[in-house]
């Protein structure tokens, strides 16, 4: 079986456990021969976003392409300006064409016909739950989302 796993969460240099239950989830995956893609869904900051990330002190994630053995591909589909952000925190809309957007830059960059399941990791920031239906609707392939926390 081939699985694609879309994630919101994922290592990043200043706290490589972020996510570590994915990382553990990925190798059981492969303990139990499951073929398994790991594409972390970072957005990246215009200009204005990137200004109010450094007056707020906020770091900026840089993730990881590798911890404990798992490889996470990096997308890097889409830039957020301050316009989406907020448009995203104030209408379901937002999260939408986010979602949408991604769904084609990964559709685009990967051959997801090859998968047999499209797992989507969290429904918080970047909705990776609704990156995974629009991507499983287009391929007529089955998804999963696993939520938890504030996402539910």
């Amino acid at each position: 079986m081939n699985v694609l796993l879309l994630t919101n969460l994922f290592p990043v240099v200043h706290m490589p456990i972020s996510g570590i239950f994915i990382t553990k989830r990925l190798q059981t995956y492969e303990k139990l021969g499951i073929r398994c893609k790991a594409v972390s869904l970072p957005s990246g900051d215009h200009m204005a976003l990137a200004l109010l990330r450094l007056i707020l002190l906020k770091k900026r994630f840089q993730p990881l392409q590798s911890f404990l053995g798992i490889r996470y591909t990096m997308l890097h589909c889409c830039k957020r300006d301050l316009i989406s952000v907020i448009k995203s925190k104030l209408s379901a809309n937002g999260y939408m064409d986010i979602s949408q957007r991604f769904a084609r830059c990964i559709q685009q960059t990967l051959d997801v016909s090859k998968y047999d399941l499209i797992h989507g990791h969290g429904m918080f920031g970047i909705p990776a739950g609704l990156v995974a239906r629009f991507i499983a609707e287009q391929q007529r392939r089955p998804f999963v989302v696993t939520v938890h926390g504030c996402d539910v």
